[in-house]
C-alpha cells in the first residue's frame, strides 16, 4: 500500500532510531535493487516496493518527530539538516519502483541492463553451495567473509524462499543459491569456496 493510500499516522520512534532505520534500508533496497535485475527475479522486485513503502512511512515520522522537536529559532535550524537527510533517503528510495519495472518488464537480461551492472563499482553475483563446499552448514559469522574477502552476502534462495539480508546466526547449506557482492577477487574466492575448488577461507583479504 503506498503512501497515497494509507494515512500516515504519529509513532514515538526517536529520530535517531528512524535515521538509523532509514540508513540500513537505504543500503538495502540499492544491494536487492540490482540482485533483482542481475536475476531477473520478480519476488525481490515485489520485495523493493515494499521496502520503499516503509523507507516513505519512516521518512513522514522523521519530519513528524522533528517539528514535534522545534521549540524556538535554533532548534529549527538544527532540524533543517535532519530533515535534508531524510529528503536524501527518500530520493533513494524512489529509484525502487525503476528496478522493479525492469524486472517485471522481462527486461533484466537486455544487453543495457547487464552492462550498467558491469559499470557498478561493488560487483553482484550468485553462486550455489555445492555439497563438498566448506561453507556448506556453516554460520555466516563464523565464516567472516567479510573480512576475509571483502565479500557481503545480500540474499539466500532456499529452494522456493528467498531469505533477504541474513543475520550472522544464519546458517549456509548445500543447494543454497548465495547472493553475494564486493571486489572481482572476493567474488573469484567465494564463488571457489562455495564450489568446492578452495576448502578453506583465506585468513585475510
Amino acid at each position: 500500500m503506498t503512501q497515497e493510500e494509507e494515512k500516515i499516522y504519529y509513532k514515538p520512534i526517536s529520530i535517531l532510531d528512524s535515521l538509523r532505520r532509514m540508513k540500513d534500508l537505504s543500503e538495502y533496497l540499492v544491494d536487492l535493487g540490482f540482485t533483482a535485475v542481475l536475476f531477473n527475479d520478480k519476488d525481490l522486485a515485489d520485495e523493493l516496493i515494499e521496502i520503499r513503502d516503509e523507507i516513505d512511512d519512516l521518512v513522514y515520522q522523521l519530519w513528524m518527530q522533528a517539528t514535534l522537536a522545534a521549540r524556538d529559532a535554533e532548534d529549527a535550524e538544527r532540524i533543517v539538516g535532519v530533515i535534508k537527510v531524510g529528503s536524501a533517503v527518500d530520493e533513494i528510495a524512489s529509484v525502487a519502483p525503476d528496478f522493479a519495472h525492469i524486472v517485471w518488464e522481462n527486461m533484466g537480461g537486455h544487453p543495457l541492463a547487464r552492462e550498467a551492472l558491469n559499470e557498478v563499482k561493488e560487483k553482484y553475483s550468485g553462486v550455489k553451495v555445492s555439497s563438498n563446499s566448506v561453507l556448506s552448514g556453516k554460520k555466516i559469522g563464523e565464516l567472516k567473509l567479510d573480512i576475509k574477502i571483502g565479500v557481503d552476502i545480500i540474499a539466500i534462495r532456499r529452494k522456493h524462499k528467498w531469505i533477504f539480508d541474513p543475520s550472522n546466526d544464519e546458517t549456509l547449506y548445500t543447494g543454497d543459491l548465495i547472493v553475494f557482492k564486493g571486489s572481482k577477487g572476493g567474488i573469484e574466492t567465494f564463488s571457489k569456496l562455495a564450489t568446492g575448488v578452495i576448502q578453506e577461507v583465506p585468513a585475510t583479504k
